[in-house]
């Protein structure tokens, strides 16, 4: 029997993906919100092939954590949140990550060097990377790893909860 998958609701294709491991409702989720995530993700990044892996990143995601899933809001809700921590993701990455060559790899610590091991190198990295972030948007991502829910952190740097499910 052909069942027609785009005539259920998100819940009822979530119920499917999580309990079932429904992949013609995974491919449903899928076809409704690829197509939005990556232009979604091409006006934050401004690179398509990025914007593409990053919504592909999402989507595994989603698949591997399926008997996992708490979605409070809504499915969109859902995706758009697991795509904005990707794209910081990125952007964390991107400047962390420069081009290496053979002539610079002397320069890098020791790994049995203290300072190494502790991480301080790559907590630099980090608030260098945050540093370039503007300033709200650093701001709802460092209250956003601290565990603050998305309406504690509208109410305390004074944005609509639109404003920081966007950043």
């Amino acid at each position: 029997m052909l069942r027609r998958y785009y005539d259920f609701t998100d819940q009822a294709l979530i119920e499917m993906l999580c309990h079932d491991d429904d992949r013609a409702a995974f491919a449903e989720i899928y076809w409704r919100y690829g197509r939005q995530l990556v232009l979604e993700a091409i006006r934050k990044t401004g690179d398509r092939n990025a914007a593409e892996d990053i919504v592909q990143e999402v989507f595994v995601k989603l698949w591997l954590r399926r008997h996992k899933l708490v979605i409070q809001k809504n499915l969109q809700a859902y995706l758009k949140g697991m795509l904005r921590y990707h794209v910081i993701d990125h952007y964390l990455m991107r400047e962390n990550s420069p081009l290496v060559t053979a002539s610079l790899l002397s320069s890098f610590p020791d790994p049995a060097d203290d300072d190494y091991l502790a991480g301080r190198l790559l907590h630099n990295h980090y608030l260098q990377a945050l540093s370039r972030l503007p300033d709200k948007c650093r701001q709802v991502f460092e209250l956003s790893r601290k565990g603050f829910s998305i309406r504690d952190i509208s109410k305390q740097l004074h944005i609509s909860e639109k404003t920081v499910e966007v950043i």
